[in-house]
Order: C-alpha cells, then structure tokens, then sequence
C-alpha cells in the first residue's frame, strides 16, 4: 500500500526548495561568472601576447558581475587583483 504526504506537508517542502533555491541564486551566479573570469585569465596567461582592450573590459565586466554576488569572497579577490595588475600594465 503505497504512503501518500499530507497536502500541508507537500506544500510546506515544496516552499522549503522554492526557498534554498532562491537564497543559492547569488552564490550561483557569482560562482559562474568567477569560473568565465578565471578561464578567460588562464587562456591569456598561455598566450604569448597580451589582451587587447576589449578583452580587458570583458573581464573586468565578468568580475564587476560576480563581485555583486560574491562580495568578500576571498578567491574572487584575489583574481580580481591579479586582474588589476594585468589593467595596470596595459596602460
């Protein structure tokens, strides 16, 4: 005989999800933009020339992006930094 939940129970894990779904959101947008920044970082370090502007700005913008959903997150600064430093050199 198979067990059925209780509508009030259903109901009350079904907002539970709705709930660590909506509070990973920040986390998990942040993690993907810091993962694009981080690839985008190690494809230039390979290369043997620098990146053009454009591909600065991107970075930048791919940083300034995860650094609004990752605030204080110590390995996002620290690539942020690494970024700084490349943008110092161009000028």
């Amino acid at each position: 005989m198979p067990q059925q939940l209780s509508k009030p129970i259903a109901v009350f894990l079904m907002l539970m999800i709705a709930y660590l779904i909506f509070i990973s959101f920040n986390r998990t947008m942040g993690g993907f933009n810091d993962f694009l920044l981080g690839m985008h970082i190690q494809f230039w370090a390979k290369q043997a020339d620098e990146p053009a502007d454009k591909d600065l700005a991107q970075m930048d913008r791919l940083y300034q992006t995860a650094i609004e959903y990752l605030e204080q997150y110590p390995g996002l600064l620290q690539v942020g930094g690494h970024l700084s430093e490349w943008q110092a050199l161009q000028c």
